[in-house]
């Protein structure tokens, strides 16, 4: 099965936000893409802290499936 991963690049904060995340690591992958591609075209270190927020919310999703859903 493969996984279509949506289309990250030139969205606006408001856009980001208001789309619901998938409680699974790869929502989270996707809206912290999405802040750093924010990040880097308007050089905004907020959204590169959201970023990082919502990378290390995802890495953690991922142990928390890998290690206990698949005991």
């Amino acid at each position: 099965m493969t996984k279509i991963i949506p289309n990250y690049l030139n969205r606006t904060a408001s856009s980001i936000v208001s789309v619901i995340v998938r409680y699974e690591s790869s929502g989270y992958i996707y809206r912290a893409l999405s802040w750093l591609d924010l990040a880097k075209r308007e050089r905004s270190p907020v959204a590169f802290q959201y970023a990082a927020h919502d990378a290390r919310h995802g890495i953690e999703q991922l142990l928390f499936e890998e290690l206990i859903l698949s005991v």
